[in-house]
């Protein structure tokens, strides 16, 4: 079952534990991985999905689109680079395994 916050479905796509993530997001290594789990989503909640440089965020929206996901879908545009060279923050939380 996707992990959802309450407006949300949080997709990350980042693949890389130096960045963190998005608290109740959903970390999927690869797109192609949508098709086995989008059946779980709730219909009625909007998706917000990111990835380091935004790539993978339009390839997975195309993806859900094409298997009939109707909700409205968000990506970062430009992705996290984009998101941090405009001077915004992400916090990074830290997990018992980083200490």
């Amino acid at each position: 079952m996707a992990k959802e916050s309450d407006n949300f479905i949080i997709l990350d796509f980042l693949n890389d534990s130096k960045y963190g993530s998005i608290n109740n997001s959903l970390i999927i290594g690869d797109p192609a991985d949508l098709k086995n789990i989008i059946h779980t989503f709730d219909r009625k909640k909007k998706i917000a999905v990111y990835h380091l440089t935004g790539n993978l965020s339009k390839t997975a929206a195309a993806i859900m689109l094409a298997n009939g996901i109707k909700n409205e879908i968000n990506y970062l545009e430009g992705g996290l680079l984009n998101w941090l060279a405009t001077g915004r923050k992400i916090v990074i939380k830290k997990t018992d395994a980083d200490f």
